[in-house]
Order: C-alpha cells, then sequence, then structure tokens
C-alpha cells in the first residue's frame, strides 16, 4: 500500500490524530452506503478526547 501521499502530514508537529475506516463490506458504488459509517467514525477521537485543532 503506497501510504506516500500522508508524508506532508508527518511533516507538520502535532497534535493530530488519524482513524482507519474499513469501508470493504460496502459494494464498489455505494458511497451513499459508506458515509454513514464513515461518519459515525469521524466522531470518534472527540469522544475519545481529542481536541477540535486535533
Amino acid at each position: 500500500m503506497d501510504l506516500a501521499f500522508l508524508h506532508p502530514l508527518y511533516e507538520h508537529p502535532g497534535p493530530w490524530a488519524s482513524v482507519y475506516v474499513g469501508t470493504s463490506r460496502h459494494p464498489e458504488g455505494t458511497p451513499h452506503a459508506r458515509r454513514p459509517t464513515a461518519q459515525a467514525w469521524a466522531a470518534e477521537p472527540a469522544e475519545r478526547g481529542c481536541d477540535a485543532a486535533t
């Protein structure tokens, strides 16, 4: 897996957080089905104490 596109992120000091959202259970061509899953996980860092800037 080529993650070179993340390099600019690592050039900046934190704080930052990342969340992996597995969407493989959703068929291709169904972004509407993936969106609720991603949105639910997007709230996770705040629920675990990350501030808004992170």
